[in-house]
């Protein structure tokens, strides 16, 4: 079997495994278990997160081999299987996937209105950078709510799971706030609909050709998830 005919249909299936793990967590958020529901949803970030990587490696936009890093953002796919570092590959595919989908946006935007190539993508890379520091842009307060998700699901990863003690009190499912799954469970709900027609079938191949130059969006994924705001709520 080709790799990219192998990484589509894994990248395939881990989005409607995401899709099936936030279906669960809608049920459990109807029966008000707010740490369980919590727990699936990070389950299908995740997975979202794999479809991602491995749509972008079948497109041709990211490679799992190290000889051609130079070349193409380099991905250890090992890692994807190792909860000890999944955490930071599935924000880093969350952030670049949103930074991504924008920026393809703004691109075809430019393109449309008679741009060359190079035009449109000085002009795509501007708009991205000046919509992302802007805190009046809808694209600003998108990546603040994503920043916020991760905070959540983050602090509470253990805690969604298991029943425990910390300083002297009892934490565990129950103490999870119904507001903070429910703000995480819309958020997976809405990046679920952004990422299903890039995850399959996949850009169309004259977009992908012309985004393969990925260092830019790189650099601004890691300015996003460094400046994130560990305690302020969007909300």
């Amino acid at each position: 079997m080709r790799r990219d005919t192998t990484w589509n249909r894994v990248a395939r299936e881990a989005l409607e495994n995401a899709r099936r793990y936030h279906r669960e967590a809608r049920g459990l958020l109807r029966q008000r278990s707010w740490g369980h529901a919590l727990a699936l949803d990070r389950l299908a970030l995740e997975e979202m997160a794999k479809a991602i990587v491995y749509a972008r490696a079948r497109d041709g936009l990211v490679t799992f081999s190290s000889s051609q890093q130079a070349r193409l953002p380099f991905v250890d796919r090992g890692s994807l299987s190792k909860h000890s570092v999944k955490w930071v590959q599935m924000s880093q595919a969350v952030a670049g996937g949103v930074l991504f989908l924008r920026y393809a946006q703004l691109y075809a935007l430019a393109a449309r209105r008679g741009r060359s190539h190079g035009s449109a993508m000085k002009s795509a890379r501007r708009r991205l950078v000046r919509e992302a520091e802007d805190p009046r842009s809808m694209f600003n307060r998108q990546l603040t709510r994503l920043n916020w998700t991760f905070h959540i699901v983050s602090k509470y990863q253990n805690v969604a799971l298991y029943v425990d003690v910390r300083e002297g009190e009892v934490i565990g499912p129950r103490t999870i706030r119904a507001d903070d799954s429910r703000f995480v469970h819309e958020r997976v709900r809405r990046w679920l609909a952004a990422f299903g027609p890039f995850v399959s079938p996949g850009l169309p191949k004259g977009l992908m050709t012309e985004l393969k130059d990925t260092t830019f969006l790189l650099r601004q994924t890691q300015r996003i998830l460094s400046r994130q705001r560990r305690g302020t709520s969007p909300v």
